[in-house]
């Protein structure tokens, strides 16, 4: 089985834990001792370095092996990102309800993949 790292959901999952923790991004670039420029480069689902992956695995505790897909998802991360960014354009949503409906998104993709094949 080959792995594919799942920037986005990774994402997802820090934003969780950033949220618990009550904290800023900056925060976590300070705690995990990475670049502010790590976490906004993933912000638009690009993936960290190697460096600034092994340093937010082990800020969060998470596990490297719950964000690796057996196959690439580019075109799920795009439309992701896509839905994503709408949600930030609309003036007529604050700011908790972009994070709230982006999540709900992020969560709905993930738990039915089938229904969403890209072929």
């Amino acid at each position: 089985m080959k792995g594919v790292f799942n920037a986005v959901r990774f994402y997802a999952a820090l934003d969780e834990a950033r949220r618990r923790r009550d904290l800023q991004w900056r925060d976590i670039a300070q705690q995990a001792e990475i670049s502010p420029s790590t976490l906004t480069r993933m912000k638009d689902g690009r993936r960290p370095d190697v460096d600034g992956l092994a340093a937010l695995l082990k800020w969060s505790g998470l596990q490297l092996e719950a964000f690796l897909d057996e196959e690439p998802t580019p075109a799920q991360d795009a439309y992701i990102n896509v839905a994503v960014s709408y949600l930030r354009a609309d003036p007529h949503l604050d700011k908790k309800q972009q994070e709230a409906l982006a999540s709900l998104i992020r969560g709905a993709w993930d738990v039915q993949p089938k229904l969403h094949t890209i072929k």
